[in-house]
């Protein structure tokens, strides 16, 4: 059951924001889901087949609304901004066509580990993601079905695989939605509380499927919530917080509320959810309190992407959990043309499950340095990254800010660090990468902002992440018409120019071939830190190799590869002591 509550806008006056012209709609708390428990350990779960040729292959899950532009959208009109860009967004560059190599000065590592893990499963895309604990690393993928869930140790070692599924089927049904999982996977380590979690969305159900871990291992024993939703909650994003885990979801909604997939008409419904963390860690009832966001008008897609906790310090208490998305004004604002500035937007969260208290506070906008979102000729068209030797071009996912926008407490001074794909002239793509910072005054600003482009080659499909001491690494895929789709990372010191990232580019697989059957690629990659020394860069992406199909036809099958690096001296730094490594803005 769903219940709206009233109280729930914070004033654009009391957060410093620049507000939107219509009120915020109110949030909607959803009866407490009973979880489903399983004492099983994934160790005794049946292992996956791998997929071999003949075999079908499928697109899919696939992203919702990705038409052309919707021409009478309603998007929000917020004017103004609360700060000029911090510095400008400096373009790294180099000789067209060259392969920057790192010079023998970077401090920042060649690949430590690096190793192929999860192999094609017949699924375009695999959705890459991953996430390191104290002991484990833990990557998933689409699945045919469910998400293929494979554990190493921090050694590279494979230990094992399952379906996620497959876990759901070991519980006492409560309900079945997660008996037939569909994909679209994250996995979290909540540092804060020594929990695993493991998600996807249901293949029977508007739903999301959480599983949480009894404590810091990742075999299990789990608790699993299936928390509904009224619509189909597609490509669902999650961040670790304190007292809640914050989930965003892409849903589109049909005018007459029929079949938004059969509804030409259909308009974007974005959300954001916070699950009631406390309860969870319990194995209790939880409830899930959901808030609909303003809707941006120039394209369907749409969803905004919420902070995920990093380090030894905890948010402040009571801080609000964070929402972020980019606005390109020429785009989401009709008849707008500001050629000096467009936006990131941000939203905040306040819950408090005890008191049945929940806020949405209207976007706090932040300007940075105008950019163009699609590579493309034409707005709306998505297929945009060239490969060597085909025509297939393939999807950029431009419409937000990737996974993952992570959050540290510094001591003193917080920090995002977060990525989007841009459009860097000649239909190449790179990817704009920022780091906003907040003070004691309680508001986030810009401290600095870059584009990464060093060559002709497109770069898309960024993860980002800082160590404890202040170093940002930048992980991605690059392609064009003379380099096959392959798997790089690049950063900066804490010390460096602002703006820039001079430390290197590394490459960690070099592809061999193009993908000619699918233009689906991705939809994220993921790159995150050891909790145990907040130093090594754990990061997982795709690259492509030949496959043979029935026909005799042969095409590139994503391959997915693991690889960590760090930067020199970080494990010098205290996490408290970053304050004093980079200077305020």
């Amino acid at each position: 059951m769903w219940k709206p509550v009233g109280c729930c806008v914070l004033s654009s006056a009391l957060l410093g924001t620049a507000a939107t012209s219509s009120a915020l709609e109110p949030a909607v708390v959803i009866d407490a889901v009973i979880p489903s428990r399983s004492e099983v350990d994934v160790r005794d779960l049946p292992t996956p087949g791998d997929w071999q040729t003949g075999e079908p292959m499928l697109e899919g899950p696939p992203r919702r609304g990705t038409g052309l532009p919707v021409e009478d959208a309603v998007g929000s009109s917020a004017s103004g901004w609360l700060t000029e860009p911090a510095a400008p967004a400096a373009r790294t560059s180099s000789t067209p066509g060259e392969h920057r190599r790192p010079s023998h000065t970077s401090r920042l590592s060649q690949p430590e580990l690096n190793f192929d893990a999860i192999e094609f499963t017949g699924v375009f895309p695999p959705d890459p993601v991953g996430e390191i604990g104290p002991e484990h690393y833990i990557q998933m993928v689409n699945g045919f079905s469910s998400s293929v869930v494979s554990i190493f140790n921090k050694d590279g070692e494979f230990l094992i695989r399952f379906l996620l599924e497959d876990l759901a089927r070991g519980m006492p049904p409560v309900g079945d939605a997660c008996e037939f999982g569909l994909g679209d996977p994250i996995v979290l380590y909540d540092e804060l509380d020594d929990r695993w979690v493991l998600t996807e969305f249901s293949g029977v159900a508007n739903a999301l499927c959480v599983y949480i871990s009894d404590d810091d291992s990742p075999f299990g024993p789990y608790t699993l919530y299936e928390f509904p939703t009224e619509i189909f909650p597609d490509y669902p994003k999650y961040g670790v917080w304190t007292n809640s885990y914050l989930v965003s979801t892409n849903e589109l909604e049909a005018e007459d509320g029929g079949d938004p997939e059969e509804d030409e008409e259909a308009f974007p419904r974005p959300k954001v959810y916070a699950l009631d963390k406390a309860s969870m860690l319990r194995g209790e009832p939880a409830e899930i309190v959901r808030f609909t966001v303003p809707e941006l008008a120039g394209f369907v897609f749409q969803a905004v992407t919420p902070a995920d906790h990093d380090g030894e310090l905890a948010p402040p208490p009571d801080s609000p959990g964070v929402f972020i998305r980019h606005r390109d004004d020429e785009v989401h604002d009709p008849g707008a043309n500001d050629p000096e500035r467009d936006f990131l937007e941000l939203f905040e969260v306040s819950v408090d499950f005890e008191r049945d208290e929940f806020a949405l506070s209207e976007p706090q906008r932040i300007a940075v340095e105008d950019y163009e979102t699609f590579p493309c000729t034409v707005v709306g068209t998505f297929d945009c990254i060239e490969q060597p030797a085909t025509e297939q071009r393939l999807d950029v996912i431009g419409e937000v800010v990737m996974w993952r926008v992570q959050y540290r407490n510094n001591g003193g001074r917080e920090t995002l660090v977060g990525n989007f794909s841009v459009d860097v002239g000649d239909e190449q793509a790179g990817i704009r990468w920022f780091e906003l910072r907040q003070g004691s005054s309680g508001i986030w600003r810009l401290f600095q902002e870059g584009t990464h482009a060093p060559d002709s080659d497109s770069r898309w499909l960024g993860s980002t992440a800082m160590d404890r001491a202040g170093n940002i690494a930048l992980g991605y895929s690059v392609s064009s018409e003379v380099t096959f789709p392959s798997s790089r990372y690049a950063g900066r010191r804490a010390r460096d120019p602002r703006g820039q990232l001079p430390q290197g580019e590394f490459s960690i697989i070099e592809g061999s071939t193009a993908q000619t059957i699918s233009d689906r690629w991705g939809d994220y990659s993921s790159l995150n830190l050891d909790p145990a020394d907040g130093c090594t860069f754990w990061y997982t992406n795709e690259y492509l190799q030949p496959v043979e199909l029935e026909d005799g036809e042969v095409t590139g099958a994503w391959q997915t590869r693991i690889a960590t690096f760090r930067f020199e001296r970080c494990q010098r730094h205290r996490s408290v002591e970053i304050s004093a490594v980079i200077p305020d803005p």
